[in-house]
């Protein structure tokens, strides 16, 4: 990822003021979302399970998992034609909706890192299919 020198600064000031960006949004009441293309490498997968561990500095498990799911969700669903899930809501749990199901090993509104650690899922389940099921 960023191998240009000019890139590897701009990573750098982004990183430098990411906390004070934080603590303003959170300040003035910015609904904050997750992205995990900035920090820390080429590797998707292990991007988001470091956003874990660099969030929980600033914010509790609840908001973190408020973010990543119900905030997200409905960004998403703003983006009209683009939206890839256009028949149901997405980040809540109702009837109709989209969900997407974790069972966590753990107690995640205590210790979001549990989240970094996929042995500490014992199932996953996306649009009713199981993809891993440890129960």
């Amino acid at each position: 990822m960023f191998q240009d020198p000019i890139q590897q600064e701009k990573n750098r000031q982004v990183a430098e003021g990411a906390p004070q960006a934080i603590a303003w949004a959170k300040q003035y009441g910015v609904k904050i979302l997750w992205g995990t293309d900035v920090f820390f490498g080429d590797d998707a997968f292990v991007n988001f399970r470091q956003e874990f561990a660099y969030r929980d500095r600033f914010f509790t498990p609840i908001e973190q998992m408020q973010q990543v799911t119900g905030n997200n969700g409905e960004i998403l669903a703003l983006s009209t034609w683009k939206d890839p899930y256009p028949h149901g809501d997405l980040g809540v749990i109702e009837e109709g909706a989209y969900a997407d199901i974790l069972l966590i090993d753990g107690d995640p509104t205590q210790d979001i890192r549990l989240f970094m650690d996929s042995d500490n899922i014992d199932l996953i389940m996306k649009d009713g299919r199981i993809y891993k099921n440890e129960l």
